[in-house]
């Protein structure tokens, strides 16, 4: 299953509303209601999966990205650049 491959990646603390980054690392906040992504091209591609491999939302972002829609759980963010970034909501 591919998106097994990616939680290895995952580091604990990635996606806190206090993350840190250094200049043009991507870097992602989350919020209640939407995660804000900076350092990333433009109409960048998106997919959100929860943790058993489900896509629940998929688009393109050049910053937010709304996760109104989604409930309560811990989610993967999947950038069109292939990294991976997981946060709960």
């Amino acid at each position: 299953m591919l998106l097994l491959e990616y939680c290895d990646d995952f580091k604990k603390g990635e996606a806190t509303e206090s993350s840190m980054s250094t200049e043009n690392e991507i870097e992602i906040v989350a919020f209640p209601d939407r995660i804000t992504v900076t350092n990333i091209p433009s109409n960048s591609d998106y997919q959100i999966y929860n943790v058993i491999g489900q896509l629940m939302q998929a688009g393109t972002t050049s910053v937010d990205i709304s996760t109104a829609r989604l409930g309560q759980g811990v989610y993967i963010l999947r950038l069109g650049n292939g990294k991976t970034f997981k946060f709960v909501k």
